[in-house]
């Protein structure tokens, strides 16, 4: 499989020291065997194995299976042991409820990485 995109993550311990990556690939989509379309989506290092196996997502074609990956990867990483704890940060600053769209960008958003 190959990685489309992939989003690390810092995880940081208790008292906010830098202790690991956490990271979050999407696979180049391919066809399926009933004529839709599969992209694969992984987590790995959000704590306590979760998630780690490999999900997928179906579409029409190539892009709305891409699309569908990335939206529901997001919208599953609130659930992530490492999240709930406050300690994950992406571009130096730390993800929670009132960041997470800002930060890891919303479908329909064109906002990019916060200056």
């Amino acid at each position: 499989m190959d990685v489309v995109v992939q989003r690390d993550f810092e995880v940081a311990d208790e008292a906010g020291r830098a202790q690991g990556l956490a990271s979050l690939k999407i696979y180049r989509p391919s066809p399926a065997a009933n004529g839709e379309w599969t992209c694969r989506y992984q987590f790995l290092g959000f704590g306590d194995g979760w998630n780690d196996e490999p999900h997928a997502a179906c579409g029409a074609d190539g892009w709305q299976a891409l699309g569908r990956a990335m939206a529901i990867a997001a919208a599953a990483l609130p659930g992530a042991p490492a999240y709930r704890a406050r300690r994950l940060r992406l571009f130096g600053e730390a993800l929670h409820d009132e960041n997470m769209m800002r930060l890891v960008g919303a479908q329909g958003s064109n906002e990019a990485r916060p200056s």
